[in-house]
């Protein structure tokens, strides 16, 4: 039981980290796997247009959010720069369709002296497997889970256990008079279960960039970057904790994107870099938090596997590891779709405003834009004529919608409607309604 206080404990100063012989040896071999890792990632790749997997997520997840990149005020301000979000519809009815009959596991028991299957215990794992999707919320990891790989091409899932534990003040006695109160100290679990975590595949260092099963990779890095109040709430009790301090990094300069880097930014005074480093081969695991090692030892799961799943959304080559993405898969149909929108856009606007044109060498007006309601003084009225663009032609529009009507197949004509398990069919809207309710 816990013991009962009035007062809170002073807090002890804390000594500089010195890793012994054993530490040292954990961090130079986490360090130069992060640096291999780092080379993997950053090196151009055929299968991503010659870009490395920095730029090919920029720009998928860039065209995934409809980012409109800013004109030049010199040379475009005249010009439309409208983005039709074909991309994240087309990938939203994806993923709705898919939303409608999630993978489920099937589980089977064997006793392993007899071989003989026992299908009241697969029962019992059943129920218990759903227990644990269930006090996670598994349909929004599902979600998760999904778009990440159908924006990204690839979703690695991090499968582990975790037990929270929150200390808390419970009262015990109170005097109104003088507002003094005794109290103890005790102990409340938040959580204690199996869990999954969607890792960001920048996130995610491996050291052969052609071995597409994660199990047979070499070695691992995970790397996450958080505050340091949610490191603590999961490594606060291990004996190194005390020695970490926020803002240091083990090695700048990391992989960022245009997204990214406005939440890393956000983070930084108050945040924290850790290196989860496995090694199947050695059956080795070692974490690093800003340089400090929180353990070293074994792989804390009894196949000695990697806790990690990976799938692709479409494969680029059968010996590759990182998938194809929807935005880079419709990039031809979206960048021709912004085209020939911005350009009827354009001629529609020009059309609706007429040019005033002269011969007369005196009228130098050179405005760009002629402002209703405003006089000017011209030396020949004569001389003056009106200049009206042509307008938006039918054989334009009919183009227009070819180009439409390909997309639209190149991204399934059926993307919008999901089958149901009865073998109807269900409207995107429906989907993303039920969605909402789970």
């Amino acid at each position: 039981m816990a013991k009962t206080k009035s007062v809170e404990d002073e807090q002890k100063p804390v000594a500089g980290y010195m890793p012994d012989d054993k530490e040292q040896k954990a961090i130079k071999s986490v360090l130069e796997t992060f640096e291999k890792g780092r080379l993997v990632l950053n090196k151009t790749y055929n299968y991503f247009g010659g870009k490395n997997l920095e730029d090919a997520i920029d720009d998928w997840t860039k065209r995934w959010n409809g980012y409109i990149p800013p004109l030049n005020p010199l040379i475009d301000k005249t010009q439309s720069n409208i983005f039709i979000n074909f991309t994240r519809n087309a990938i939203i009815s994806y993923i709705a369709k898919v939303a409608m009959s999630p993978v489920k596991a099937h589980i089977v028991a064997v006793n392993k002296k007899s071989g003989l299957p026992n299908k009241k215990f697969a029962n019992i794992l059943e129920d218990l497997n759903t227990y644990s999707l269930r006090a996670e919320n598994s349909a929004q990891k599902f979600l998760q889970g999904a778009m990440e790989c159908a924006v990204k091409g690839t979703v690695v899932i991090y499968e582990g256990y975790a037990k929270e534990v929150q200390k808390m003040k419970s009262p015990i006695q109170f005097d109104a008079t003088t507002g003094k109160l005794e109290w103890k100290e005790e102990e409340r679990v938040l959580f204690d279960n199996c869990y999954q975590e969607v890792v960001p595949l920048e996130d995610f260092y491996i050291t052969n960039p052609f071995q597409p099963d994660v199990q047979k990779q070499p070695k691992i890095i995970w790397r996450k970057i958080t505050t340091k109040e949610e490191a603590e709430a999961e490594f606060g009790h291990y004996k190194n904790w005390e020695f970490v301090t926020p803002g240091a990094y083990a090695i700048a300069n990391e992989i960022s994107t245009f997204y990214r880097d406005f939440r890393m930014t956000e983070l930084r005074d108050n945040q924290v870099e850790i290196l989860r480093y496995y090694c199947k081969s050695y059956n080795q695991h070692i974490v690093l938090i800003n340089g400090v090692v929180m353990y070293d030892g074994p792989i804390p799961f009894k196949d000695g596997n990697y806790p990690f799943a990976k799938t692709v959304n479409e494969p680029f080559a059968i010996d590759f590891f990182w998938g194809n993405g929807h935005p880079n898969k419709y990039m031809g149909e979206q960048d021709l779709i912004n085209t020939f929108i911005n350009a009827m856009a354009d001629k529609t606007i020009n059309s609706l405003i007429p040019t005033g044109l002269s011969s007369d060498l005196d009228d130098l007006i050179e405005d760009d834009v002629l402002e209703i309601g405003k006089f000017r003084k011209v030396g020949d009225i004569e001389k003056w004529k009106w200049w009206e663009a042509p307008e938006v032609g039918q054989g334009e529009i009919n183009m227009f919608n070819q180009i439409m009507q390909l997309a639209r197949e190149s991204a399934s004509s059926d993307a919008g409607s999901a089958v149901t398990p009865r073998g109807g069919k269900m409207q995107t809207r429906q989907v993303l309604l039920r969605q909402e309710e789970v």
